[in-house]
């Protein structure tokens, strides 16, 4: 199990969430802006983000998180579809 105590201590674990900086706000960029797809050469929606960086309202909260988990779910169904 990992701690908050121990992350430092594994390669992939470096923190424990994500906070908007003021350069961010500064130049107005949202949860929303950084959620965006990426599309690929036939401008198709091809990778997905999520994680409370990109919500908009519960940004840094595990709600957030798994709010936009299901948003990228939703979103990788439709693109199937």
């Amino acid at each position: 199990m990992f701690t908050s105590t121990t992350w430092s201590l594994y390669d992939n674990f470096y923190g424990s969430y994500s906070y908007r900086g003021l350069e961010a706000d500064k130049n107005n960029i949202t949860g929303s802006d950084i959620a965006i797809p990426l599309k690929n050469n036939l401008g198709e929606d091809s990778v997905f983000f999520a994680g409370e960086a990109t919500h908009e309202k519960y940004f840094s909260t595990v709600h957030g998180a798994i709010e936009t988990g299901f948003r990228a779910a939703q979103n990788i169904v439709n693109q199937c579809n």
